[in-house]
């Protein structure tokens, strides 16, 4: 299977000068790491029951994600990655994903793993319903519809097949999922005002065809539609009872909050200056504009202080934070 590294020599220069020589090597590491774990896993044929997969059972649930489990991706990537390796060492797992154009299904129990390529389908609910046949389950967990079509849910309720959809951002509120308002760079406060939304969303929609209202509504029939829904947090889950409230009566609701592997905590008091970690993606909607004044406010006590940014992103405003004083830019990290 190929797989691009998006590591071509004329962007390596573009990464280094930007996030470092070290985030350079930790993208280029971990995508060649990939790229070894794939030589690795064994192409899949179907079984005389037109069965896929390793292991002795099926796998009670099909997963689904919109991005392959891959590295440079998201945070979200990172903890589904973390999950399924922990939940391969009690059972048969199978996950869909895209790459490269085409959609593949990856099995994998204990040490054993098996991948198949499903084609590219433009009609994902039949791609979906053949993926959910070749390892045997009538149940998909879509990990996230960022990306995807917003009615999955409801087509696969038609098809007999039961969801269950996390949902970790407002994908499913907006079609601009981070809530900033492009005319005035703020949060929108949860705007419910269709001329406003559609001024906002005038770059995606020029002819105004796809008003918000429609895409709620579409968006609250799929989360009606869902056997179960799960949330990272009762924050989440709150905002969105409130935005989507209808809902079939057996739905199940469940809110759990992401984890990776947890590393040893540092104990060690004899340390003589703070060192202070901003992780995540450097993008004016995740704060990223906000690091410069808060490391000037934490320096204006604590002289000595130093702030190590961890993250790819915006590469104007990446620039920006270098001329900050006590930061320093991490840029890419495993």
């Amino acid at each position: 299977m190929k797989i691009d590294l998006g590591l071509q020599t004329e962007s390596a220069l573009a990464y280094i000068k930007m996030e470092g020589l070290q985030a350079y090597k930790n993208r280029k590491r971990d995508y060649a790491d990939e790229v070894k774990r794939l030589k690795k896993v064994k192409e899949m044929e179907p079984n005389d029951k037109g069965r896929v997969g390793v292991g002795v059972d099926p796998p009670p649930v099909l997963n689904v994600s919109p991005f392959p489990p891959a590295p440079n991706r998201s945070g979200a990537v990172a903890t589904l990655v973390e999950r399924l390796k922990e939940e391969q060492l009690r059972r048969p797992v199978a996950l869909a994903y895209p790459r490269d154009g085409s959609w593949w299904l990856e099995s994998w129990f204990d040490q054993e793993s098996g991948i198949y390529s499903l084609g590219s389908k433009p009609n994902l609910v039949d791609l979906m319903a053949h993926a959910a046949r070749l390892v045997g389950t009538d149940l998909i967990h879509i990990e996230s519809l960022l990306g995807l079509p917003v009615n999955l849910p409801t087509a696969h309720e038609k098809a007999g097949i039961k969801t269950i959809v996390t949902i970790t951002d407002f994908s499913l509120f907006c079609r601009r999922p981070h809530l900033i308002d492009t005319i005035t760079g703020r949060f929108c406060e949860y705007c419910r005002d269709v001329k406003r939304c559609g001024v906002c969303l005038k770059d995606m929609d020029p002819e105004g065809r796809y008003p918000q209202n429609d895409y709620r509504r579409i968006s609250g029939a799929s989360i009606g539609a869902c056997t179960a829904l799960v949330f990272p947090s009762a924050f989440i889950q709150r905002q969105h009872e409130e935005f989507f409230p209808k809902r079939r009566e057996d739905q199940r609701v469940a809110v759990i909050a992401p984890a990776t592997k947890r590393a040893e905590i540092f104990t060690d008091r004899t340390v003589l200056k703070p060192n202070i970690a901003f992780v995540g993606g450097i993008v004016p909607h995740k704060g990223g504009r906000l690091i410069p004044p808060v490391m000037d406010r934490i320096r204006s006590r604590e002289k000595k202080a130093v702030g190590f940014v961890y993250g790819s992103g915006d590469g104007e405003l990446i620039n920006q934070i270098k001329q900050a004083k006590g930061v320093k830019i991490r840029g890419y990290y495993s």
